[in-house]
């Protein structure tokens, strides 16, 4: 099967969309199916004009005319194309692909809605909800990472909602990363609590509560270690506001997982996610993850057995489940639990189902479904 992903980010940019759609890309390639990108910034015999995003300046908008699209696709014609973004580039890419009759997979990758809230832009939920259900139910299949978003996603009227998890590199991530010389690095003895936030440091990841919480495991334990990895609009202010807190800027590979392994807690306080990857990238890594029950930490957390939930905006209970992963940061059961409550989330098997989403259109425009 050729799928062609459009997208306005990949690799090299940082965050969590780029990242599923490399690993799809790549586990495409290596079960033999032909898997090619149309993007700015991507290898692609399309070339695709693009904007910064204003206060992402690591995020490209994508900007070409349909028309454009239709011409290249008459030509390389694939068998499904894959929309991973709502923007100027994913409504040129509906509206050829229509006209072509190619069958389409949109993803969800960003919660638009509720990012505009945390950016005190609340006026512009409701259009942004609009925009993005005109969009998606356009296409004849959806992918959603998360059981909790296509609730939601339900409720607002959106259809052809196809759940479509994400992997993890289990093998990257694993509690035999953890490094004593990273730990003295940040000042850790072996029994020194250390709790860790890595994602975009931005607004909606919910900084505040991120910022108490680490002040109060600090007031428990005073030799608690507080460290982030990441990078956003909100970076600077946040280490400026965070002096007791080890601030890194993005990392990759072997090095984060290496952070990972070597902290003890993972504090996740968003409340915005799609679905998380630095939650089973934790779970995976062997740590205490504290999270809401919401997208990735309500499929594959299950409380005080593998990791601690707290109801959907419930700072309190937040925090005071911050207060018991202090205790349990010992408890080698629940965390051993966590490592291996991700065994099975592999790439390969998300990659497999998008082909298998795939197949159902094409049978379905050919007029073979049932």
């Amino acid at each position: 099967m050729h799928i062609e992903f459009v997208t306005d980010t990949y690799p090299p940019d940082i965050n969590g969309a780029a990242k599923t759609l490399e690993h799809l890309v790549r586990c495409l390639r290596d079960g033999g199916h032909k898997a090619t990108l149309i993007g700015p910034h991507v290898h692609s015999s399309l070339a695709v004009f693009s904007v910064r995003v204003p206060k992402y300046s690591s995020v490209n908008i994508g900007l070409i005319r349909a028309s454009r699209l239709k011409s290249y696709w008459q030509e390389h014609r694939p068998d499904v194309i894959y929309i991973a973004g709502e923007a100027f580039l994913g409504f040129a890419a509906m509206k050829a692909a229509s006209k072509l009759e190619i069958p389409v997979i949109a993803g969800y990758h960003t919660n638009f809605s509720q990012y505009a809230e945390n950016w005190k832009l609340k006026f512009l939920a409701k259009p942004a909800i609009r925009h993005l259900r005109k969009f998606h139910n356009r296409a004849p299949a959806n992918v959603i990472p998360s059981l909790s978003v296509i609730e939601d996603l339900k409720k607002e009227g959106f259809n052809n909602l196809h759940l479509m998890g994400r992997g993890v590199d289990a093998e990257l991530f694993h509690p035999s990363k953890r490094s004593a010389d990273r730990r003295a690095e940040w000042g850790a003895e072996s029994n020194t609590p250390v709790a860790l936030f890595a994602s975009r440091i931005s607004p909606e990841k919910n900084l505040t509560l991120l910022s108490q919480v680490f002040k109060k495991m600090q007031q428990i334990n005073p030799d608690t270690r507080c460290v982030i990895v990441g990078d956003g609009p909100s970076y600077k202010r946040f280490k400026r506001e965070n002096l007791n807190v080890i601030c890194y800027r993005f990392k990759h590979g072997d090095e984060l997982a290496e952070i990972y392994a070597s902290a003890d807690i993972m504090v996740f306080p968003s409340l915005t996610e799609t679905f998380g990857n630095t939650v089973t990238e934790a779970l995976a890594s062997g740590l205490v993850v504290v999270a809401y029950d919401y997208a990735a930490a309500q499929m594959h957390i299950e409380h005080e057995v593998n990791g601690l939930l707290a109801d959907y905006g419930n700072e309190q209970q937040f925090l005071q489940n911050c207060d018991q992963a202090m205790r349990l940061v010992s408890d080698d059961s629940l965390r051993t639990a966590a490592h291996r409550s991700v065994d099975n989330l592999t790439w390969d098997a998300v990659a497999a189902r998008l082909v298998d989403i795939g197949g159902e259109l094409i049978e379905a425009k050919n007029g073979l479904g049932d």
